[in-house]
C-alpha cells in the first residue's frame, strides 16, 4: 500500500472523514444538553409546600390564586392535602401568612332561636299583662315597633354548632328550622348563615302516604352580628291579621 492509498479510502480523504465524525458528535452532544430538564427553582424564586389541616383545598387555591406572580406557579397534592408554591420570596411569604390566618379550626357558635306568632290586638296595659313572659326582648320589640300587639310563642331552641356545619331543630309541633353555617369572621364579629329555613308541616291530603311533608315559610341567607339579636317577620299578605316572627342570636365561642 502506497502513501497516497493510505490517505484516500473509497475515494474520500481520511482527514475529511475524521472531521465529519467530530462534527456529528458535536451536534449529538448539543441535542442531548437541550433535552436536560430545567432546574426546579429558577433564579430568584422560592419553593414552599403547605400542608392544609382544616380547610378544603379548593378554598385554599381560591385564596392564593389572585396573588401568584407572573413567574410563579403552584401544584396540588390531594392525597397529602398539600399545596406547593413556587414564586418570588415576598409572594411566598404573603401566601404563608394568608394560609396561616385562614387554615384554622372551625369556630364554635351558640345559637338561640325563638319562633313566635303575632296577631293584631290591643296594646293597652291590661293586654300587656296577658303577654307571654320569659321569652326575652324580641316580643317587646315587635309590639313596640309594629301593629302586632299579641305575641304567642311557638317554640324556641338553644344549640351549639360550628363553622361549616348544618343542622335541623324542631320548633314546636308543626315547625322546624334548618340551617347551614358558613364562614365565621371573628375579627369583625360576623357569622354568615348560608341557609336559614323556617318550615311548617303540610296538612296530609286524604289517602296520602304516611310521613311529614314540609313547606318553607322563610328561606334566607343571613349575616349575623356576634351577640346581637336579629328579628325577622313574614306574612301571607300586607292585609294579613297574623304574622310569623323568628329571632336569632349568634354568639361566637372564644
Amino acid at each position: 500500500m502506497t502513501r497516497s492509498q493510505a490517505v484516500i479510502r473509497n475515494g474520500i480523504p481520511v482527514a475529511l472523514i475524521a472531521l465529519a465524525a467530530i462534527g456529528l458528535a458535536g451536534v449529538a452532544m448539543t441535542t442531548a444538553a437541550a433535552q436536560d430538564p430545567a432546574p426546579r427553582e429558577d433564579a430568584g424564586l422560592r419553593e414552599r409546600t403547605f400542608t392544609i389541616h382544616y380547610r378544603d383545598l379548593s378554598d385554599i387555591i381560591a385564596l392564593i390564586q389572585p396573588i401568584i406572580g407572573p413567574r410563579g406557579s403552584y401544584s396540588v397534592q390531594p392525597r397529602s392535602r398539600a399545596v406547593t408554591v413556587l414564586d418570588a420570596p415576598e409572594i411566598v411569604e404573603k401566601i404563608e401568612d394568608l394560609i396561616a390566618g385562614y387554615d384554622l379550626p372551625p369556630r364554635g357558635i351558640d345559637l338561640v332561636v325563638q319562633l313566635m306568632r303575632a296577631e293584631e290586638g290591643s296594646t293597652d296595659p291590661a293586654a300587656a299583662e296577658r303577654r307571654p313572659r320569659g321569652i326575652g326582648l324580641p316580643p317587646a320589640v315587635i309590639q313596640d315597633l309594629t301593629k302586632w300587639g299579641v305575641i304567642t310563642p311557638i317554640g324556641s331552641a338553644a344549640l351549639s354548632t360550628s363553622e361549616n356545619e348544618s343542622g335541623t331543630v324542631s320548633m314546636g309541633d308543626d315547625f322546624r328550622l334548618r340551617f347551614s353555617v358558613g364562614t365565621v369572621s371573628a375579627s369583625v364579629g360576623l357569622v354568615r348563615m348560608e341557609r336559614f329555613v323556617v318550615e311548617r308541616v303540610k296538612a296530609s291530603a286524604p289517602g296520602a302516604a304516611s310521613g311529614r311533608a314540609w313547606a318553607p315559610l322563610m328561606d334566607l341567607v343571613l349575616n349575623l352580628k356576634d351577640r346581637q339579636t336579629t328579628v325577622l317577620g313574614a306574612t301571607s299578605s300586607q292585609d294579613s291579621r297574623q304574622a310569623l316572627f323568628v329571632s336569632v342570636t349568634a354568639t361566637i365561642v372564644e
